[in-house]
């Protein structure tokens, strides 16, 4: 049997190389695909959570069901399905991980968007438990309103296409965010 110290050298190795292949198809396919596709290298990231705080008044429609939210429709059928305990378990949160990405705005968009969110809506006690049943407030800032957000965000960028047009790119555009505007690439800058 070889020694606990060869197999982590091993395992090592096999990160390295799957992190290299990863790096190589967005290099060589993802960002390639996306930039034919428009989407954006350089992103206002410093006026995003202004332009987050103009969505307050659509948002608070979500919130108070007057515009129907797909991503609320996601969250309610799955507890309905699974029970609140089973819907909150981390399997089942990751199986709809992708779902509630904004798109090309990566990860860190996704954090700059959830912390305008948290400021605006949690900070203020605008969001409460009675509003966001059975998902606990924080849930549903992330699972329904940034992704709420974030179509509106393109909506935006976009000229102004329909919710449902940005809907369809915040899902296609997932991958390229995720390697173009990733927090952790920010961090490794620092």
């Amino acid at each position: 049997m070889p020694s606990p110290s060869i197999l982590l050298q091993h395992s090592l190795n096999v990160i390295d190389q799957f992190e290299f292949c990863r790096l190589h198809d967005a290099e060589t396919h993802i960002v390639p695909e996306g930039l034919k596709k428009n989407y954006p290298i350089n992103i206002d990231f410093d006026r995003l959570p202004k332009r987050v705080e103009e969505l307050i008044p659509e948002l608070i429609l979500v919130i108070k069901g007057e515009i129907k939210s797909l991503y609320r429709d996601i969250a309610l059928d799955v507890y309905q399905e699974l029970g609140r305990a089973r819907a909150r378990k981390p399997t089942i949160l990751m199986g709809r991980f992708q779902k509630f990405q904004p798109g090309y705005y990566g990860s860190k968009g996704a954090s700059i968007i959830f912390s305008s969110l948290v400021s605006l809506f949690m900070n203020t006690n605008v969001l409460t438990m009675d509003m966001t049943k059975p998902q606990e407030p924080l849930e549903y800032l992330n699972q329904v309103l940034v992704p709420e957000a974030a179509i509106r965000l393109i909506s935006q960028d976009r000229g102004g296409i329909s919710l449902e047009e940005a809907r369809k790119e915040m899902e296609d555009s997932v991958e390229f965010g995720m390697y173009v505007h990733d927090i952790e690439e920010d961090l490794d800058d620092e």
